[in-house]
């Protein structure tokens, strides 16, 4: 774990993503060969090469099933799509392109900074382990052609890239001052001061008198939480905050939190309650 092999003082691997263990060393130097170019770009990440020019997507980059969507994606909001372990689904990227070009035009949010690929990871399914944020890869992963060869629910997805979302706005954009009022406001009982983000982890106990619920997931972490309300906030931003959603729809969840009998787990995703949509709106915006 000590070696540096361009001799820049950055060690080149760590077992750390965020504040997870990983299951697999991650690069802890982006650019492991020091030539200047960061290793997901470099095709021999261990070897000097040339630096590709600006907008030029390397050949050992370019997706199997889905060139022409992650083109666009890339040339638009300079997110890059990676094969990984499965090959993106044209329709994953073309459903992710809309909602950045929607949430743009209504002026919802600021793509976080933190965000700069998505890749298409085999372990990913649409009903138990539907995505993740992996902060120190900087990245989102979800399922791929293995999962979406045809979308068959178009809602479901988009709630799935949604929370992913929100968990790379939460670490972006959202500072500690904010995330006491918003945990006050929603009604999660977490401390403040310099423990705070510490006890971001711990599950909601209470009941659910004051609107914490946004959905059975929700009561997970107040990361959960947010990335949920997060959800909700671009999808259902332009239903009047009390309204009910009358049909349930599947949240997301994760592959421990899968039923032992098989199927999906169904459950609410609510429109915000109307103090916790002010605070969603004067902080990311909307013509709401």
């Amino acid at each position: 774990m000590s070696a540096d092999a361009d001799g820049d003082g950055v060690r080149d691997w760590t077992i750390f993503d965020g504040d997870r263990v990983a299951d697999a060393l991650i690069p802890a130097d982006d650019d492991l060969d020091g030539d200047g170019v960061e290793n997901i770009w470099d095709e021999r990440p261990l070897v000097r090469s040339r630096k590709p020019r600006a907008n030029e997507l390397p050949a050992h980059l370019i997706s199997k099933r889905a060139k022409a969507a992650q083109r666009s994606l890339y040339e638009k909001f300079q997110i890059l799509a990676i094969d990984h372990t499965d090959m993106h689904a044209p329709k994953v990227l073309e459903e992710l392109t809309s909602i950045l070009e929607d949430a743009r035009a209504r002026g919802v949010f600021r793509r976080p900074g933190n965000w700069k690929y998505l890749y298409a990871f085999a372990g990913h399914d649409d009903r138990h382990n539907q995505g993740a944020f992996h902060p120190r890869l900087e990245a989102i992963s979800v399922g791929g052609e293995l999962t979406y060869s045809d979308v068959k629910d178009r809602r479901r997805l988009r709630e799935t890239l949604l929370h992913e979302i929100g968990h790379a706005v939460f670490f972006d954009q959202m500072r500690d001052d904010e995330i006491e009022g918003l945990n006050r406001l929603a009604g999660w009982p977490l401390g403040e001061g310099p423990r705070l983000r510490d006890s971001l982890m711990k599950p909601f106990k209470g009941a659910d008198t004051d609107g914490a619920v946004i959905s059975k997931y929700s009561r997970r972490n107040f990361h959960e939480w947010f990335a949920e309300s997060f959800a909700s906030y671009v999808l259902m931003g332009v239903r009047p905050p009390r309204a009910k959603v009358r049909r349930p729809v599947l949240v997301h969840a994760h592959a421990d939190e899968a039923p032992a009998s098989g199927g999906g787990r169904r459950d609410f995703l609510r429109p915000l309650r109307d103090p916790v949509f002010a605070w969603f709106k004067q902080k990311f915006g909307g013509p709401f």
